[in-house]
């Protein structure tokens, strides 16, 4: 049900499971994204997916697991700790494009855009289309159902999505007076460091609203 977009559904039947098997980690890690995605505990949902981990640590699937916990760390501002899980999550599958996409995001929230274009690139020729080359697509194509997750991932993404020439300022990422309003029904602390980092990662003086 996850993959059709039915996680509120999905939520109750993936608990029935689990109670039956504690110990099927493709159930655990279903349910970390589905919570998380419904609004959850990012707590709980790292919890579930360190467990599938430690059940099946050779587990095919496992490179996504460490994406997964990464991109978690990403949306709550642990960049730190989002880039550790996301680099571990690279070297066990190289090919994983959005590993890729969001440590693209997440180099680019520390100002290191360099490295962010550069997995920002590979994930686009991974994906082999556009469909996640901006904030836009992204979030029409994506997975994040409730709107503070959309705007977060907004928030996290556009600093290395937009290309060049694509904003009125390329020093003054979205306008950084615009997004702290927009994202003003979020936890400010953590949106607010978002939007700092953007404005610092500009190569000239930063803008007034900075």
């Amino acid at each position: 049900m996850r993959f059709t977009r039915r996680c509120e559904e999905a939520i109750p039947e993936l608990e029935i499971a689990l109670a039956t098997n504690r110990n099927d980690p493709n159930t655990l890690v279903h349910l970390s994204m589905c919570k998380y995605l419904m609004g959850g505990s990012d707590r709980e949902a790292i919890a579930l997916v360190e467990q599938a981990i430690r059940l099946s640590p050779r587990d095919p699937g496992i490179g996504w697991w460490y994406t997964w916990i990464g991109f978690v760390h990403l949306l709550q501002s642990r960049v730190d700790e989002a880039i550790a899980w996301l680099e571990k999550a690279r070297s066990l599958d190289p090919k994983g494009w959005n590993t890729h996409q969001f440590l693209a995001a997440a180099y680019g929230s520390k100002g290191e855009l360099e490295l962010a274009r550069a997995e920002l690139a590979e994930a686009k020729r991974l994906v082999g289309s556009d469909r996640y080359s901006s904030v836009a697509r992204s979030r029409a194509n994506g997975d994040l159902y409730t709107p503070a997750l959309r705007d977060r991932w907004g928030t996290v993404y556009f600093p290395v999505s937009a290309p060049p020439g694509s904003r009125k300022n390329d020093n003054d990422p979205a306008s950084c007076s615009d997004a702290r309003r927009r994202h003003s029904r979020l936890d400010r602390d953590v949106t607010k460091r978002h939007i700092d980092a953007r404005c610092r990662s500009s190569s000239a003086a930063p803008p007034r609203e900075c």
